[in-house]
């Protein structure tokens, strides 16, 4: 009876390390995604925040080029 206690309890131990390793692998992948929409999103700022200034580049042209003419 012992062993089998033994070898119940081993059985256990293996399937709560199993469970414990698989939630830390599901822990680890939910961190590099969440990394990754971070990254993304700082990209897309950035991105937007260079066609703003463009915006604001090719206004400022667009006015000073159509201004002489119309005085």
């Amino acid at each position: 009876m012992d062993k089998e206690n033994k070898a119940l309890a081993n059985n256990e131990m293996v399937s709560v390390a199993r469970r414990i390793t698989t939630l830390e692998m599901k822990e680890l992948n939910e961190r590099q995604r969440a990394e990754h929409a971070h990254k993304m999103y700082e990209q897309m700022r950035s991105s937007l925040r260079q066609v703003e200034e463009r915006n604001l580049e090719l206004e400022s042209k667009f006015a000073e080029v159509r201004g002489p003419r119309v005085q």
